[in-house]
């Protein structure tokens, strides 16, 4: 900000000069020349502000993710939906400068829905317009509502001012909260916090308790798998440097595969799982934990945040090219979004590992929903082995 603060300093120091000269080349007196400077170095300086102020701001891409913005450790992610290309224009550049850079936009409520069954995951937030033709706001809402991966995902409708007595149907069909046209952008800066808020909220809220003092699961020979209560204990004593690079991400036998297990196979599926995991990150340092249930959640450090999807696809190929435990069950996976580490050395392991596991349960859904409208879940390359 102080280099910002300068180079304006500079553009209106050097505006001024130039007037200063040009008053005393012309043959102006003195005082003449430094009223010139004192009014042109203004009126540049005043105006390079304003054209700055005026362009979105620069995003520099997330080199890292916090618990603050876990549902989207790039940000949170919207979906705009507006029939009005000015609304859709100015929707970003006020997103952005409240601290939202990662705004999508659709023109329509057809467009939208194209958008969401395309997106490899599920949007954080949507605004919605009330008023569209063909599929308005209410209905959009409704059906957005309905898919299971959006079920509880901030929807804020958009609305002018004389379209309030819109509102009662538009939170009847699942509306989270609303802002209104033409936008404050105090107000619409608060919409979106609190929809963030209320993401990390739900991120933590409703999930069963993690017990952290079992021991490691008999799941073989495998290097950088530890006891949970010991992966808790390492996350803690990190150091501030180490944090700057540290990840926790959950990797997820689906449910569904756990409920059709053969308990004699089982184990050796998991078995798999580990090792699989423990070779995909064996060019980064971390360990892994086995929660149970069939979740695992792994401690990594990289310079970039890790890719659910192709560490999954790694996974996928991982297993694929591994010979098979005899009479394995069907194996489903699913990798939920890395999060990073903060909070305080008691509570960064716990914030950590339950924000991780929910992102992953939330992937897990997602894909769930990707099958049952007859789409592979994740990327071109199949997430089911035998």
């Amino acid at each position: 900000m102080s280099c910002v603060i300068i180079a304006y300093a500079c553009v209106g120091l050097l505006a001024g000069l130039i007037g200063l000269v040009v008053v005393l080349v012309k043959g102006g007196s003195l005082w003449w020349g430094l009223l010139a400077y004192s009014l042109i170095g203004s009126l540049a300086l005043l105006a390079t502000v304003v054209v700055a102020a005026l362009r979105p701001e620069r995003q520099e891409p997330a080199r890292r993710g916090t618990t603050d913005d876990a549902p989207g450790q790039d940000g949170m992610r919207i979906l705009a939906v507006d029939d009005d290309p000015f609304i859709l224009e100015l929707l970003p550049r006020i997103a952005a400068t409240a601290g939202f850079p990662e705004v999508t936009t659709a023109a329509s409520g057809s467009a939208a829905l194209a958008l969401i069954e395309a997106a490899r995951r599920p949007f954080d937030c949507l605004l919605l317009d009330i008023r569209m033709p063909e599929i308005d706001g209410i209905d959009l809402c409704a059906r957005i509502r309905r898919l299971p991966a959006y079920a509880d995902v901030p929807i804020i409708m958009l609305t002018g001012m004389t379209e309030i007595e819109y509102l009662n149907a538009a939170f009847r069909a699942g509306a989270s909260d609303y802002t209104t046209k033409p936008f404050d952008v105090i107000d619409f800066a608060t919409r979106l916090q609190t929809a963030r808020a209320r993401l990390v909220s739900r991120t933590f809220d409703g999930l069963p308790d993690l017990d952290l003092n079992v021991p490691p699961a008999p799941l073989g020979e495998v290097p950088s798998l530890i006891a949970p209560a010991a992966l808790s204990s390492y996350v803690a004593r990190l150091s501030r440097a180490d944090l700057a690079g540290a990840y926790v991400l959950a990797v997820t036998v689906t449910p569904a595969t756990v409920e059709r297990a053969d308990p004699a196979t089982f184990l050796p599926t998991l078995s798999r799982v580990a090792a699989a995991i423990d070779r995909v990150f064996a060019k980064s340092h971390h360990l892994m934990a086995y929660a149970g249930e069939g979740r695992f959640l792994v401690v990594t450090s990289a310079v970039v945040m890790p890719d659910s999807e192709a560490i999954r696809a790694d996974l996928a190929s991982d297993l694929r090219d591994n010979s098979p435990v005899p009479g394995a069950a069907l194996l489903e996976i699913a990798v939920g979004q890395a999060v990073g580490l903060q909070a305080s050395r008691s509570d960064r392991a716990r914030i950590a590992f339950a924000s991780a596991l929910a992102l992953a349960d939330r992937r897990v859904s997602f894909d769930a929903e990707r099958r049952r409208i007859g789409r592979r879940p994740g990327s071109d390359r199949t997430t089911r082995y035998s």
